[in-house]
């Protein structure tokens, strides 16, 4: 501003001091000279005209010249304004003000802000999130990575580490390229369920893609654009909210490969919903009543197939996902996977966890006339097929074999604790299970 007020007291000046001389001087001008004098400079009329222009430049030509200086050199100040400009520009379209993005990330690296020209590209990416698809993607993710890598590719983008099961190549055969050569791989499951599966390599379908197309085509290795997600919701309770997301195409639950895991404790989906199943939700109960677990698979119309992994007890889906894995084709019948039928180990671990806080009560009872109290309570007892336990002691001598006893004896507490694992209530199997469980208690710690 200081620049602009000298100028202006400049140009006041000299048309006071023309002024002045004028009257003193008494001079006359001529026509042309008055003509001339009344007339604005060519300078203004330049001024003028140049900010009418401006005013008529759409965001996309602004953005455009403003690139253009970016790639010859130009002052990286002035274009870094002029693309906060285009963006602040509430005409600018979605994918131009991607690309001022792109640019105003290379103009802020030229002038050492290396953390807003990250910025500015998270910022790209960060304004799609219902979308997996959009122009500018590839080109902000491979900025992104130079940045924060040195390199715009990833070092190995498939290598004999990247492990994938039989069933991801079946799997893989249900995605294919779009018209940009770009391969959107999106996995979404309901239930407890699939982080086993995700484990052993089951939902790889990324890299069991990969792998087949480099088979095909050995040269092909850089052109290979892969891009996977998997979206996971504890409870079918979500279907509802993926059916009604919508993305350019097709809701998520459409273009997604959907799987849901079932079981007839907490994963039991409502027949509301059998248009999203395999097969229908009464057939599945029909047969985990059975005792057996199920895999099943269904082709859509338009939209990527659902399966269906389940099981009598949310601990027997481990099984069945294994078999899964293990599949080559995806099954046109559902099949029948036999289960463990007995309670598995983290099943019963996991009920008397639950109960902790009795257990450290019974136990604070002791310290109350024995602070120094320390040691082990053993309990010995049978799971009848009803999920009810029964015959409870804790034991102070030892089964013999493991060695393992009560070393904290005590007929107060003991019998609390007895008491407290005979209302103990697990998952019934229709079998009966026989349990040593050791409790550790020492002051100031929780029962273990």
């Amino acid at each position: 501003m200081r620049t602009v007020h000298t100028k202006l007291g400049l140009v006041l000046g000299l048309s006071v001091g023309a002024a002045l001389l004028g009257s003193v001087g008494c001079a006359k001008h001529s026509d042309e000279e008055q003509r001339s004098n009344a007339a604005p400079s060519a300078a203004t009329e330049k001024a003028a005209g140049d900010e009418s222009t401006r005013a008529r430049v759409t965001p996309g030509e602004r953005l455009e010249s403003a690139l253009r200086g970016l790639d010859r050199g130009s002052d990286a100040t002035t274009v870094k304004h002029e693309l906060e400009a285009v963006l602040a520009d509430t005409t600018t379209s979605p994918d131009q003000q991607d690309e001022a993005r792109l640019g105003l990330s290379r103009a802020r690296e030229l002038l050492g802000d290396k953390d807003g020209a990250i910025g500015a590209v998270e910022e790209i990416l960060a304004s799609h999130p219902e979308s997996g698809r959009f122009a500018s993607r590839e080109l902000a993710e491979k900025r992104l990575r130079l940045l924060l890598t040195g390199a715009e590719k990833e070092s190995s983008s498939f290598s004999a580490s990247e492990h994938y099961a039989p069933v991801a190549r079946a799997l893989a055969d249900t995605f294919q390229a779009d018209d940009r050569g770009e391969t959107f791989v999106e996995v979404l499951a309901f239930g407890r369920g699939g982080e086993h599966l995700e484990e052993i390599g089951g939902l790889a379908v990324s890299a069991a893609k990969r792998d087949a197309l480099r088979q095909t085509c050995t040269l092909c290795e850089d052109n290979v654009k892969m891009h996977q997600s998997i979206s996971r919701s504890g409870s079918w309770v979500d279907i509802p909210r993926s059916a009604g997301e919508v993305d350019p195409g097709m809701p998520q639950i459409d273009r997604s490969l959907v799987i849901v895991f079932f079981d007839l404790e907490t994963n039991k989906v409502p027949s509301r919903y059998d248009e999203y199943l395999a097969i229908p939700s009464a057939d599945i109960i029909q047969r985990l009543e059975k005792g057996e677990g199920v895999i099943a698979a269904r082709e859509r119309k338009g939209a990527k197939p659902v399966i269906i992994i389940a099981a009598p007890r949310t601990a027997q889906l481990r099984s069945v996902e294994d078999a899964f894995a293990k599949l080559t084709q995806l099954p046109k019948e559902p099949l029948s996977i036999p289960v463990e039928a007995q309670l598995a180990p983290e099943e019963i671990q996991g009920v008397v966890r639950a109960s902790f806080g009795s257990a450290r009560k019974c136990y604070e009872q002791l310290l109350t006339h024995d602070p120094k109290a320390d040691g082990k309570v053993v309990v010995r007892f049978e799971i009848g097929g009803d999920g009810l336990p029964k015959s409870v002691t804790t034991d102070d001598k030892g089964d013999g074999k493991s060695g393992a006893r009560t070393t904290l004896v005590d007929p107060t507490m003991n019998q609390c604790i007895t008491d407290m694992f005979t209302k103990l209530r697990f998952p019934a199997s229709g079998h009966n299970s026989t349990v040593t469980y050791p409790l550790a208690f020492s002051p100031g710690d929780d029962a273990r």
